[in-house]
């Protein structure tokens, strides 16, 4: 099965258990607004971690280069 989902908003992996838990969240988005889009209740790791913004040349590279017609990069 499935060991990483990413989403606009951060990270889930999976546990021993099966359930997905978010273990990393991207800058400027809380717990709250993820579970007020979400179908169901997020369940955080004790070790939740905030990513660090993408670089300027990461950014330069992923909309140039990967998706230039921004069919799923905004």
């Amino acid at each position: 099965g499935p060991q990483v989902v990413i989403t606009d908003h951060g990270v889930f992996r999976f546990g021993d258990d099966q359930k997905m838990l978010l273990t990393e969240i991207y800058q400027g988005t809380s717990i709250d607004e993820m579970q007020e889009k979400c179908g169901f209740k997020i369940q955080a790791s004790n070790d939740l971690i905030e990513s660090p913004a993408p670089s300027l040349e990461t950014l330069e590279l992923l909309r140039k280069k990967l998706d230039p017609n921004r069919y799923y990069l905004k």
